[in-house]
């Protein structure tokens, strides 16, 4: 993906659309976005394991009870349990 992106900094911009199908800048924006979602995932599991190494993974971090083992099952990087998440 980032060579994608490197490739496509280093190209013309007059390069708009691909003679064969769709123009070129919506397939960009589309992969920046991927991109983008892949990089918020990563820091997601980042923060984490940041938490296990603290002792503070699998605990709510605005009410401080544990988060249900099922919660964490579904979502390993909850912050919260339900009911806080829930009262945003």
């Amino acid at each position: 993906m980032e060579s994608l992106l490197a490739d496509r900094r280093a190209s013309s911009d007059d390069d708009e659309h691909d003679p064969d199908g769709a123009p070129l800048s919506g397939e960009w924006a589309r992969l920046r976005s991927q991109l983008d979602a892949v990089d918020a995932r990563i820091a997601d599991i980042d923060a984490a394991f940041l938490r296990v190494d603290e002792g503070t993974y699998g605990l709510c971090a605005t009410c401080g009870l544990p988060i249900p083992d099922e919660r964490l099952e579904v979502r390993p990087t909850a912050t919260q349990c339900v009911p806080c998440a829930s009262r945003r």
